[in-house]
């Protein structure tokens, strides 16, 4: 008796997917959260508010921490 495979020469495929746009109003929410991330990342204030970038604020002091880590670690 012999056994078959049914699916030995299926090939992988890969789903590419994004949000739908379901009205204009959720295309230009996307699209601000799109700005403040970016804004934030780097490390400018809010466009809306003006209040400085958290995000990159935190950056900025863990890079500052690491670097003098890394300056007494060498000295």
């Amino acid at each position: 008796m012999m056994a078959m495979t049914c699916c030995a020469d299926m090939q992988a495929f890969e789903v590419v997917a994004r949000p739908a746009m379901d009205t204009l109003e959720s295309a230009l929410d996307r699209l601000k959260m799109n700005i403040y991330v970016n804004f934030a990342k780097w490390g400018l204030p809010c466009p809306i508010t003006g209040q400085p970038g958290h995000i990159a604020q935190q950056q900025r002091e863990a890079a500052h921490q690491h670097q003098q880590q890394q300056h007494t670690a060498t000295s």
